[in-house]
């Protein structure tokens, strides 16, 4: 509201306004394959990131999709159908390898340039499986999808719990335990503003910045993450927290400024 209120006190109006703000680990916590952590239960996280995104820059529609290349894999093998699926009704439970071998139809790859029987067997195999059906463009993204599964343990001769009854159940799961911080891991909530500004008379345009980066602590052997710090207000402060975002999207759209938010 700073950067905007000095904007109207100068008679300017603002011609843009883009904000990319997102929780994630800190640089030294994103040491998985996905470089993402979660701190709570992943199926939010998932279903939103599934969605793809449309807005409007300076005139123009952009289309994002949703999904790293690797989790739009896995959303083509299957994980992410919410739906029961039958082999999770039987009472005896299958294995992650089982049930990721149900996914992909135990289609045979004896067609494909990979040789099984000369290499890691089961890694060129859901490899092969992965080119075969489609599921990846190109060697290098099936690569690391297989690298992937074998991280979160979807491929092990596991049995799945009780509390999984569709795929999205299991690859939550296996998120959860996989991607979880560690003791002494920290999150980090980075918030970055962008104004685009027009002023009268001929002045120049002017583009101001505004950063927030904030990091988890961990203090005493207990840790208070960047999310917590940054999002979870004291209730008493949240009426205050409310107007103040409302107001600002209210002076933006009086405005007709066009807003782009990107996780």
């Amino acid at each position: 509201m700073k950067m905007i209120d000095e904007v109207h006190a100068r008679k300017g109006k603002i011609k843009a306004f883009t904000s990319y703000c997102g929780g994630l680990p800190s640089p030294a916590a994103a040491n998985n394959l996905l470089a993402y952590k979660f701190s709570w239960n992943p199926a939010g996280a998932l279903r939103s990131g599934k969605n793809p995104a449309v807005y409007k820059f300076l005139g123009e529609t952009i289309h994002v999709d949703g999904f790293s290349e690797i989790m739009a894999t896995l959303t083509k093998i299957g994980f992410f159908d919410a739906a029961n699926h039958p082999l999770m009704e039987d009472t005896n439970r299958p294995t992650h390898k089982g049930f990721l071998d149900e996914l992909l139809n135990n289609i045979s790859t004896t067609n494909t340039d990979f040789d099984i029987e000369a290499s890691d067997g089961y890694d060129d195999e859901l490899i092969a499986r992965l080119l075969k059906f489609g599921h990846c463009k190109d060697t290098e993204i099936a690569v690391k999808t297989v690298k992937t599964i074998k991280f979160l343990g979807l491929y092990e001769e596991t049995q799945i719990p009780t509390g999984c009854s569709s795929p999205f159940d299991v690859i939550c799961q296996r998120m959860e335990q996989r991607m979880a911080y560690g003791h002494n891991e920290q999150d980090m909530v980075l918030l970055h503003h962008e104004v685009e500004v027009e002023y009268p008379d001929g002045q120049p345009t002017e583009k101001h910045q505004a950063t927030l980066l904030e990091f988890g602590k961990v203090e005493n052997g207990r840790s208070t993450t960047a999310m917590a710090l940054t999002v979870a207000i004291a209730t008493d402060e949240r009426s205050d927290q409310a107007s103040a975002t409302g107001n600002l999207h209210s002076s933006i759209g009086d405005l007709g400024v066009v807003r782009h938010q990107a996780d």
